[in-house]
């Protein structure tokens, strides 16, 4: 049984639909690909917790992410200062990883050191 790559989208908002096409069309473009799955938001908004907002669940604050113990991607939409505490906090979790994601239609330059964490758009 192949294993489906897993996502959580950190913070709720409605680019998760430009993730689901983002992710669609990456995973359709690439050979022998898994598929993915995106599990739900994590949001440290008390109000938002355990409802669903465009079509995903938001599964808990940061602590759930962190007692998660699968291997998991995470997409971060949080200001810089935001995702650097947010880093800071989940660095020792090994399981969690911030992959870039790119369109296949993205340009980006052979030469472009791009670091983790990106998300390129479709052209």
């Amino acid at each position: 049984m192949v294993r489906m790559d897993k996502y959580i989208i950190l913070g709720v908002g409605k680019y998760v639909v430009n993730i689901e096409e983002i992710l669609t069309a990456q995973y359709e473009a690439s050979p022998n690909n898994p598929g993915f799955e995106i599990l739900g938001f994590i949001d440290s908004d008390s109000e938002k917790q355990g409802k669903v907002f465009f079509g995903y669940k938001v599964l808990g604050a940061l602590k759930w992410l962190i007692n998660y113990k699968e291997p998991i991607n995470a997409i971060s939409f949080i200001n810089p200062i935001g995702r650097r505490e947010l880093i800071d906090a989940v660095k020792s979790c090994h399981n969690i990883k911030f992959p870039n994601i790119a369109h296949p239609s993205a340009i980006i330059s052979k030469k472009a050191d791009i670091g983790h964490g990106n998300i390129f758009s479709q052209n």
